[in-house]
């Protein structure tokens, strides 16, 4: 539910809420927007995380109206274009809530006020914000391209002439025709047959035909 929440706000404001280099950053910008939270009152559970014991944070207040990291609220001029009303705003704070035993289950999100009262209009496809194409995309498209070259491969192998239809074969291939190779297999036998019989003779072993 917190994901559900940072893709919420980040289609609200058009920019990603906590888009940090280290997890250091990212728990700061968290802060910032959400507030320190009383541990013992709100969180009794902080403490019993392993990376939390010892841990100092500096306290702070909540910012979800700042225009800087918020969502500032309608009419106010900001750079960010992201009016967001009274119960949107209780949403986003059930959703992004630091405890989780009191954050939103996904059945409470869904009968939220906001989607069920406001009912917000979807954005036109043309304000929604442009980004550089990602490892994702690039990914995708050289797997498509993999396909493809499969493809052509696995056309050309049906290309290939194969015998007649009801040609039985071996080795589970279609290049080696039954038939033919057992014909092969007789006229080696035979060849080694006069070979030998050539030697008893006293004449000299005709050569054999490679295989």
């Amino acid at each position: 539910m917190w994901s559900c929440g940072c893709i919420v706000g980040e289609i609200i404001r058009r920019d990603p809420l906590f888009a940090e280099a280290s997890e250091v950053e990212v728990l700061e910008k968290i802060l910032d927007l959400v507030g320190t939270p009383n541990v013992n009152r709100q969180w009794p559970e902080f403490r019993s995380y392993v990376t939390a014991k010892g841990l100092k944070i500096r306290t702070r207040q909540p910012n979800w109206r700042s225009a800087a990291i918020g969502f500032p609220q309608a009419g106010i001029v900001s750079a960010v274009s992201c009016p967001l009303t009274h119960i949107g705003l209780d949403l986003m704070q059930g959703l992004l809530d630091l405890n989780p035993a009191t954050r939103l289950t996904a059945k409470a999100a869904l009968n939220h006020p906001w989607l069920t009262q406001e009912k917000p209009a979807p954005r036109e496809r043309e304000s929604m914000r442009q980004f550089v194409e990602g490892n994702n995309k690039l990914h995708d498209r050289r797997k498509r391209k993999n396909r493809s070259d499969n493809l052509e491969e696995e056309h050309d192998l049906k290309a290939q002439p194969h015998g007649a239809e009801g040609d039985s074969y071996v080795f589970g291939s279609e290049s080696v025709n039954v038939e033919k190779y057992l014909r092969q297999l007789d006229k080696l036998r035979e060849a080694e047959t006069q070979s030998e019989q050539a030697s008893g003779d006293g004449r000299p072993p005709e050569k054999l035909p490679r295989r």
